[in-house]
């Protein structure tokens, strides 16, 4: 049986917001950031994958957490599950508007970014499966 790597469907953003809107009523919403064309020919020719998100009109009356989870599927049933990294806010005084998220990947390696004003954290996560042999993202 071949295994299905859904590599973090897009950062299962099980943006497990644990409310959605804030004050303002305006939606939290998870938008594609274009990369420029040097970057975007810099990693074409280097064979890298890269994802680059912006999350936008978080609460800021409402705790919420973000989870980056990596999945493996045989068929359609979901037989690993791991929470590479995550963000909480739970602070409701210094809490953000938006958040900026990013990851790249190759054959067995994800990496990724994220934070947002002034502040980054980067993570790395090996995994067992071959990313070409799965679907693409």
């Amino acid at each position: 049986m071949k295994k299905l790597s859904l590599l973090l469907w897009t950062i299962l953003v099980a943006i497990v917001l644990i409310s959605f809107g804030s004050i303002q009523g305006k939606e939290t919403k998870l938008t594609t950031e274009k990369l420029s064309d040097t970057e975007d020919y810099l990693l074409s020719i280097s064979g890298n994958k890269v994802f680059k998100y912006k999350l936008k009109n978080l609460p800021k009356d409402k705790t919420y957490q973000i989870l980056f989870t990596y999945e493996v599927y045989e068929g359609k049933e979901k037989v690993e599950e791991e929470i590479i990294t995550g963000i909480w806010q739970d602070s409701l005084e210094d809490a953000q508007n938006e958040e900026t998220i990013g990851f790249n990947y190759q054959e067995d390696k994800f990496r990724g970014i994220i934070g947002g004003v002034g502040a980054y954290a980067t993570f790395e996560y090996e995994i067992k499966e071959d990313l070409r042999k799965g679907s693409q993202l």
